[in-house]
């Protein structure tokens, strides 16, 4: 009976020791099938801001659809502007409009796919909307003009913002073809057109 259950302990332990080789090997396979796009983004006017305001965005010219998440974001209306001005979130993302000023304002969105209008929000109030279609949102406000806020809706995996020095990594991304897009709410986009390949690393700058 003992060599049984020492039996039974010694095939379990082989089937665990089993099974976690097979997983490590699936990971080093899944390792071994992505790449990373590095690169950094310059400003040369600072008038027209830093490199840190831009988004960069890779989106794969044959990739499936994105599924939607189940985040949640905030952005706040106080001093006549909305903070943050720059907001990256993947779709399905749910954005609370939080109203702390001591006017009303009434935020809304014309632009495709993301078409929007929270109404007159109250100081205190705050309502929500949940962007489901990859893109950029122009956010303005009805009751303020010089109110402006944009939103960058795109795959949390596919999409960065720069560091302080303008340097920016995506990694983990499946080979293929890509359309790598730098975005800058004052300077606008530039794209280039890649080719990643298994476990490579690409650079890609941008100059503005």
């Amino acid at each position: 009976m003992d060599q049984l259950r020492r039996g039974g302990k010694t095939g379990r332990r082989a089937r665990a020791r089993a099974w976690l080789a097979l997983g490590l090997v699936a990971a080093l396979a899944g390792c071994a099938t992505t790449g990373s796009v590095q690169g950094k983004v310059t400003v040369s006017d600072p008038r027209a801001g830093s490199s840190k305001d831009a988004v960069i965005v890779a989106t794969p010219m044959n990739g499936p659809d994105t599924p939607l998440g189940t985040g949640q974001a905030e952005i706040v209306m106080t001093g006549g502007q909305f903070t943050p001005r720059t907001l990256l979130v993947e779709p399905g993302t749910t954005v609370r409009f939080t109203n702390r000023d001591a006017v009303y304002h009434n935020a809304f969105s014309r632009s495709s796919g993301n078409r929007f209008d929270l109404g007159s929000v109250a100081p205190g109030q705050a309502r929500g909307v949940r962007f489901t279609r990859p893109g950029l949102v122009e956010v303005y406000c009805e009751l303020h003009p010089r109110e402006v806020a944009h939103i960058v809706v795109a795959p949390r995996r596919t999409s960065t913002r720069p560091l302080d020095n303008g340097t920016y990594l995506l990694a983990g991304l499946a080979p293929g073809p890509y359309a790598v897009r730098a975005w800058h709410p004052l300077l606008g986009s530039q794209t280039r057109r890649i080719d990643l390949p298994p476990r490579g690393r690409l650079t890609v700058d941008f100059h503005y």
